[in-house]
């Protein structure tokens, strides 16, 4: 079996005072082999998927904004250490039940209404502008400013039934720079023009603005 610059062989051994392979067994262990190289194949796929996504979390861990995936019912699946530190410390945000919910209690209503807005959007069950919201933090720190994006939802299997359905992008106005336009728009397959305004919004920018 090859596969560019890489070789797989199989090979049945049996004790030197065995008698020879007969015609039959021959043709079964060719008719095993196809097995074996699906087998094969499906691995060497595997690992390569594997070795991209390791890849494209330890990008998206290293970020300077915060990261978190959500599934359907808008529980969290992932977070990257940015997020998740704003998540330890309360500030702005906090997880409870696996829902990242407002820290401060008069703002408990806003993140809720932007995720089901874009689990709406990633089902097809909405036809509108993906909001943004700003949530009061301590130490009389600026509001963080936070999006809900919805994922792709173009694949239909039923091994992806705990799948992502949206992200949260999470700015600190404190830092920066801001999630760069050309990364939202290749990671969720946004429009140029939609990327732009999504890095506008999750700035704190207004539409009016």
């Amino acid at each position: 079996l090859h596969q560019g610059q890489q070789r797989t062989k199989f090979f049945v051994y049996r004790p030197r005072a065995s008698r020879a392979f007969t015609r039959r067994e021959i043709v079964r262990f060719g008719q095993l082999s196809g097995h074996l190289t699906h087998a094969v194949n499906m691995a060497r796929r595997l690992a390569i998927q594997e070795h991209r996504l390791h890849a494209a979390l330890h990008v998206v861990d290293r970020l300077k904004f915060g990261v978190i995936f959500l599934d359907r019912l808008a529980r969290i699946t992932l977070a990257n250490r940015f997020a998740q530190t704003l998540l330890d410390r309360h500030d702005g945000i906090c997880l409870r039940d696996g829902v990242v919910m407002a820290a401060h209690r008069d703002d408990r209503r806003r993140p809720a209404g932007m995720v089901h807005l874009a689990l709406n959007l990633h089902s097809g069950q909405a036809d509108a502008v993906p909001r943004r919201v700003s949530l009061r933090r301590p130490d009389m720190k600026r509001p963080l400013c936070l999006m809900a994006l919805p994922l792709p939802c173009d694949v239909e299997t039923p091994f992806l039934g705990g799948r992502d359905a949206a992200v949260l992008l999470i700015n600190d106005p404190e830092l920066e720079p801001m999630v760069p336009a050309e990364w939202l728009r290749r990671r969720y397959g946004l429009t140029s023009a939609e990327a732009r305004l999504a890095r506008h919004l999750v700035k704190g920018d207004t539409l009016r603005g």
